[in-house]
């Protein structure tokens, strides 16, 4: 070369205050079909096949590259390779032995070795493992790296930063950070992410959100993925805090409806119910109750849900300080589902019961105050006790503004409520007001999931449709 310079060509490092040149992972995959036959012949004969070998290892060069050298060299059939990937990831259990010369030395070693010394996780300090391990956890759309550094409370962002420079943390706009998919699957299995060393992460998302029941965040569907990775990715070897964790979410997930993971938790709390070591921790009655959440929202199964209920009544661990919030939760569900089956005068005794419950254990403001509050109020206004049921709402917005804001899911719920009655007294003028101001609300806290905004216009407009003269001008109005 005419000038006296160096190039370095590497798939890690980032750096700062030199020139370089993005060299991107191959996307086309025709392009990516042609290594691969490079090292394996008839890669692309099962053309099928071979397109999902490539999109199983995220398209990462030399994943192909070790694949069809697999293929070439091992005993694996095409199909057979395929179905290991899809179950096994990057933790191949192929025991044929692959030799890969890099930057000029020879080294034999199996899939899974060649890719775990690539990335040499094993050689990061305890802090950047932590960091990882934790990422692990993160969605792989990403997270804004102040709120990840906040989770994993961190005083600085030079661990961070490193993990940056290195190439393992991948920055995206809006600094947001991630792990490339292959990546996340070589830290799960060189570096075991659990619930004891994922403990700090974990420790904060429980005690700063979750028992924070009608906190609302912009990004409560990201915390609810960081869930399912914990459930799914995890070592369990912490199960008394593992099973506060995933306990403590559900309600957190009910408030936005949140289907797979209720799910998922239902199904882990079952199972680990039936352990004598770990069934203090699951109240049936508040399993129960999760299950007819369930019955509720998602399959539409009144009865269902009416008889889970009964059983969470039933099964009502002895009242006292501990135990109030939940004996009052399961009082005031129970009276909605009586209201729901026309039993006025028992749902009315249930929900009394529940508010009563609060009362006197002193039980300050809570998401579960509001729910009970309005449920109470809703029951008065189908009574006819119209002037009653608005005073409850008018005082559950002074304490929403004390403890919390305006824009929250508890205010406009309580919006919503105040709406209903004035429909039910005819006073459609006033009612467009609070329901226009509910869906404002809503529209902020789930600017990223305007499905959920949706749902509740679509529920409104089959509430309005016998009570309105005019309900598409009345939707109109409140939703302009």
């Amino acid at each position: 070369m005419k000038y006296k310079c160096r190039i370095l060509f590497t798939t890690r490092s980032h750096f700062e205050h030199y020139d370089t040149f993005e060299l991107n992972e191959i996307q086309d995959t025709n392009e990516l079909l042609s290594l691969a036959d490079r090292f394996y012949n008839d890669f692309s004969a099962d053309r099928d096949t071979a397109l999902e070998i490539i999109e199983t290892v995220h398209h990462h060069t030399f994943a192909v590259e070790l694949a069809a050298r697999l293929l070439q060299k091992g005993i694996l059939t095409q199909k057979e390779l395929l179905n290991k990937l899809k179950e096994e990831n990057v933790r191949l259990s192929s025991g044929d032995m692959l030799g890969i010369k890099k930057d000029g030395i020879l080294r034999k070693d199996s899939y899974y070795g060649h890719i775990s010394t690539l990335f040499s996780l094993s050689v990061l300090d305890e802090q950047e493992k932590y960091i990882m391990r934790c990422m692990c956890l993160i969605p792989l759309a990403g997270i804004h790296e102040l709120l990840f550094a906040e989770w994993t409370k961190q005083i600085d962002m030079n661990t961070i930063n490193t993990l940056i420079e290195l190439g393992l943390i991948k920055e995206q706009p809006f600094r947001k950070i991630c792990l490339h998919p292959l990546i996340q699957e070589i830290t799960v299995a060189d570096l075991k992410p659990s619930v004891t060393n994922c403990k700090g992460m974990l420790e904060h998302i429980h005690d700063k959100i979750f028992i924070m029941h009608g906190l609302d965040v912009p990004y409560a569907y990201s915390l609810f993925e960081v869930v399912d990775n914990v459930i799914d990715i995890t070592d369990k070897d912490d199960a008394t805090s593992y099973i506060i964790f995933i306990r403590d979410a559900f309600p957190y997930m009910e408030s936005y409806k949140y289907k797979s993971g209720m799910y998922k938790i239902i199904n882990e709390l079952d199972f680990l119910s039936n352990d004598k070591e770990y069934s203090h921790l699951i109240a049936p009655s508040l399993l129960y109750g999760y299950k007819v959440a369930v019955k509720q929202y998602f399959e539409n199964d009144t009865d269902g849900a009416y008889n889970y209920s009964k059983k969470a009544i039933q099964t009502l661990p002895d009242l006292n300080k501990d135990t109030a919030l939940l004996y009052s939760n399961t009082y005031c569900n129970h009276g909605e589902l009586e209201h729901l089956k026309g039993n006025y005068d028992k749902a009315m005794q249930c929900v009394e019961k529940a508010l009563l419950i609060l009362d006197d254990y002193n039980l300050d403001y809570t998401n579960s105050l509001i729910v009970q509050a309005i449920t109470y109020a809703v029951l008065l206004s189908d009574n006819g006790e119209k002037t009653k049921a608005l005073n409850i709402p008018n005082k559950c917005k002074k304490t929403v503004k004390r403890h919390n804001s305006e824009i929250c899911h508890d205010f406009a719920e309580i919006e919503e409520t105040t709406a209903y009655i004035y429909i039910s007294m005819g006073d459609t003028k006033k009612a467009r007001v609070h329901y226009k101001k509910a869906i404002s609300i809503y529209n902020i806290i789930w600017e990223e999931h305007p499905e959920l905004v949706e749902e509740k216009i679509n529920r409104l407009k089959q509430l309005i449709v016998s009570q309105v003269p005019n309900p598409s001008h009345f939707i109109d109005a409140i939703i302009k």
